[in-house]
């Protein structure tokens, strides 16, 4: 168990007595003079008497006053210190901070000899040495004062030592016994050990959940309130999330703030029998992420410590898996993935995702089979999907969506392999796969008399790439396509680097005239740092927020500011996802002009999207929509 210091008990004054006494004598004195001058009735010479007894009364009562005075600032001081001390934190730092206060020095220091030659603007006492401004001397008084407060530092000092070697003893003794000492919880070899036994005793098929918690930011914890402060969260935590077990689960802590529950218990809601692969999202994911939703509320309830009232944020990540299929380590590592997710999404819990494992196995089998897929030509293939024009329904663009016709796996949409292939280096040849497949396409419905511009979407790493310019110039003069019919669309979500390579090539794009877009846009961190290096010429609205705004009023705010910035910056935008015609309706109210999704039309295959676009264009008057307000096309 954690070990607590034992009751305060309030520091001896260091005053001298002799200030007392001082003060004493002249209070006697003065009342003696008084009474004889009561007593010798009213003769001028006993009168002159009063004079002098009446300073030494005034003069005993301010001697009072200031060594009462000197008495509790002292004590406070001490106090202060006596408290700092006690973090454990850097005992020599705090020691001499609190004596340069105590005295109003210039410096003070604190050392085993003091070396300093003679100096009249110096104290010493013990380790302890103060320097005081040059203009005075120190008196008896701060020599007494001085010598108190390093007594206190040479108490708190053998007391923080004997501290942690007691503390290093009961850590000792929960290692042996399988616990963590500072939480009491089971630490990770503990915990190896009875996930092991458990998980063996389970049923080969049944589901179980690991949920692994961190806290945010937690290193500022320490910084602004010491060890002990982030300690005492620790144990806070530690409680709350013991208090929040169920009946077999495992709870222990395996990293300095991070804490893990094991669940072989997860609910199944209905057919389990696709569970298959670790991590896959079949039926008890949605039980874990909830279990790991209530642990998550409860840590995160505001709490006292050391006096604050802090309010941690808590990250977690979510896998579950088959007990026959997987061990504990795996299990740890994969929820570290999930952890890692749910951190660059700035908090909340994420359940783990398999496509965006670089250390799995499965995403190297995946990568190996897209590899083959892109050599035979035919697999990873483009759907479109119009963008219409709110007010007519014309088409003013098409976006190319890559699908992946797997042969074993069936049709795959892009959130499937596209990770992997970001993090891996197929990442060249898929894009340029991709972008020869759109081009081609495009080509083919401009040849049937359409002239819309189509959207590839473009990977941010592909930016450090300083030959994608030239692969891309390329790519347009060999399908005959004009520049300014390719729309780039870049994911907002994804942190655009401000290195020079990656604003040599959106300069050496912005000179080919190929046009730019942000995709998703309101979801990343980086938006407004883009728009300011590089002039865009169009922001498409991430679908989540149109399919939420007509009852999210903050979903709705996003979408509205979001055009309204547009306006501003002279581009078009586009919100993605619409669906539903009263979203139609609060796009086109609020002054959007563009849209795309299953209201107007589904992704087509290749060979139906050139009819589709002749069928929209045939609503009003074919015409040409600039991308930009400033009529560049």
């Amino acid at each position: 168990m954690p070990v607590t210091p034992g009751p305060r008990r309030a520091p001896e004054s260091a005053v001298s007595p002799g200030a007392y006494a001082a003060a004493f004598l002249g209070a006697a004195i003065g009342l003696a003079v008084l009474l004889a001058v009561l007593a010798g009735g009213q003769e001028p010479a006993w009168l002159l008497l009063l004079v002098p007894a009446a300073w030494l009364l005034w003069d005993a009562r301010a001697r009072t006053r200031r060594a009462a005075a000197d008495a509790r600032a002292l004590d406070a001081a001490l106090r202060a210190a006596r408290d700092l001390l006690e973090a454990r934190d850097d005992l020599d730092a705090v020691a001499a901070a609190g004596a340069r206060d105590l005295l109003g020095a210039e410096r003070a220091e604190v050392a085993a000899a003091i070396t300093a030659d003679d100096d009249p603007a110096a104290l010493r006492a013990g380790p302890l040495a103060v320097w005081l401004p040059r203009q005075r001397t120190g008196t008896p008084r701060e020599q007494e004062v001085l010598t108190a407060y390093a007594g206190t530092v040479a108490a708190a000092a053998r007391n923080a030592g004997a501290f942690a070697r007691l503390s290093a003893d009961v850590a000792a003794a929960a290692e042996r016994e399988g616990r963590d000492a500072l939480t009491g919880l089971p630490h990770r070899a503990a915990l190896h050990r009875a996930a092991a036994g458990l998980l063996a005793g389970l049923d080969r098929s049944r589901p179980v959940a690991l949920l692994l918690f961190d806290v945010d930011d937690f290193a500022a914890v320490n910084r602004a309130l010491g060890h002990c402060g982030g300690d005492a969260l620790l144990q806070r935590l530690a409680t709350r999330l013991r208090d929040g077990l169920r009946e077999g689960d495992l709870a222990a802590r395996t990293g300095d703030d991070e804490f893990v529950v094991l669940v072989p218990d997860v609910p199944v809601l209905g057919d389990s029998a696709a569970l298959g692969a670790l991590g896959a999202a079949g039926s008890p994911l949605p039980q874990a992420l909830r279990r790991a939703r209530e642990l998550q509320s409860q840590l995160v309830r505001p709490a006292e410590i050391r006096g604050f009232e802090l309010v941690p944020r808590v990250s977690a990540g979510v896998v579950v898996g088959a007990a026959g299929a997987v061990d504990l380590s795996e299990l740890l590592r994969r929820g570290k993935v999930a952890l890692a997710e749910a951190k660059a999404q700035g908090g909340g819990v994420v359940a783990y995702d398999r496509h965006r494992d670089p250390g799995g196995t499965d995403h190297l089998v995946l990568l190996a089979e897209l590899r083959a897929a892109l050599a035979a030509g035919d697999q990873v293939v483009v759907e479109l999907q119009p963008e219409v024009d709110l007010g007519t329904g014309v088409p003013t663009g098409v976006e190319a969506l890559t699908r992946w016709l797997h042969p074993r796996l069936g049709k795959l949409g892009p959130s499937a392999f596209v990770p992997a292939v970001e993090h891996s280096d197929l990442l060249g040849p898929f894009t340029r796969h991709v972008l020869d497949r759109s081009l081609a396409v495009a080509a083919a419905w401009a040849a049937d008399g359409v002239d819309v511009p189509v959207s590839v979407n473009l990977s941010a790493r592909s930016l450090l790439d300083p030959t994608l310019p030239a692969q891309i110039g390329e790519a347009l003069r060999r399908h005959r396509v004009p520049a300014g019919r390719l729309v780039l669309e870049i994911t907002e979500t994804v942190q655009v680097a401000a290195t020079p390579v990656v604003d040599e090539v959106l300069a050496g794009l912005r000179s080919l005239g190929v046009q730019l877009s942000v995709d998703d846009f309101g979801t990343g961190f980086s938006t407004y740092e883009l728009l300011a290096r590089v002039a865009v010429d169009e922001l498409k609205v991430d679908r989540a927020f149109v399919g939420r705004m007509t009852e999210s009023p903050e979903a709705l705010a996003i979408v509205r500011s979001t055009v309204e910035l547009g306006r501003l910056l002279g581009v078009r935008v586009v919100a993605e996802g619409v669906e539903t015609a009263d979203q139609r309706a609060a796009l086109t109210e609020m002054g959007c002009t563009h849209a795309q999704g299953y209201l107007f039309c589904q992704p087509l295959p290749a060979d139906r999207i050139g009819a589709k676009l002749l069928e929209l264009g045939e609503v009003s008057p074919a015409r040409i929509v600039p991308l930009r307000a400033d009529g560049a096309s």
